[in-house]
């Protein structure tokens, strides 16, 4: 039976985002007294545009997830941090933060440091975060951000990552700068009252998610493709219904 998923209610997620900043400030303080400078942000399901597609697999033992990008100064203009001492210092910080507040100890992975909250007498996973260390390199004066990643023989190296799509991008912007939300005539289409672009994303993304059949496909891509479905969608619809007046409001 396939996996069907559900959104995470704010007023779950919420409180334990509240609890992993105040932690995460912590780790920020000690890495700071070796002089390592850190800063994040929630990515991810978190932060799609500036809004929230946290989900998980109802009735699931995995519980929902957190990405969460640290940012770290280079040391100066000339010099990078070794990637070995970095992963090390940022791993202790974040044992000595979470484990005090009930999370089990780091998780080493290749591409990330994963810790975990679980209800051990269910056998679940309540939720987990995974934090990807980043640093700024240069090439002919461009900046180009690598992240720390564990390689074959146990030690660690800086490298490219993927999951932009500038197509996908320019999808979004189009749609959010000529489709109004909620019937706004300040367009000349939009959503019908009481509709938004984010509810057509989220009710997209999530039908998308339940009938994914690619174990290998993340949810990023999903997104995206949730993006192209509805910019595909307003294509086709504004071919069909020139506009006139701003009478024709898409469902």
């Amino acid at each position: 039976m396939p996996n069907v998923y559900e959104f995470v209610p704010k007023s779950e997620y919420a409180p334990v985002k509240q609890r992993i900043c105040s932690c995460l400030s912590r780790a920020v303080e000690i890495l700071k007294e070796k002089e390592i400078y850190v800063t994040y942000s929630f990515v991810g399901s978190f932060n799609r545009n500036g809004e929230a597609f946290i989900t998980r697999i109802k009735g699931g033992n995995k519980g929902f997830d957190f990405d969460i990008n640290l940012y770290v100064e280079r040391p100066s203009k000339e010099e990078i941090w070794n990637a070995d001492y970095l992963r090390e210092e940022i791993y202790n910080a974040i044992d000595k933060c979470f484990s005090r507040i009930g999370y089990d100890h780091p998780e080493d992975r290749t591409s990330v440091i994963r810790i975990k909250v679980k209800d051990r007498d269910n056998s679940r996973i309540i939720h987990s975060v995974d934090f990807a260390i980043f640093q700024n390199f240069y090439n002919d004066n461009e900046i180009i951000q690598k992240y720390s990643r564990k390689i074959s023989n146990g030690q660690y190296t800086w490298e490219l990552r993927g999951g932009k799509n500038s197509e996908a991008d320019d999808k979004l912007e189009w749609l959010q700068e000529n489709i109004g939300d909620d019937g706004d005539d300040n367009f000349d289409y939009s959503y019908r009252e009481g509709l938004t672009l984010s509810d057509n994303l989220k009710n997209e993304y999530l039908k998308l998610k339940n009938n994914n059949e690619d174990e290998n496909k993340a949810s990023f891509q999903l997104y995206f493709e949730a993006i192209a479905n509805i910019f595909n969608s307003w294509q086709q619809y504004i071919e069909n219904n020139p506009c006139d007046d701003n009478e024709d409001l898409y469902d």
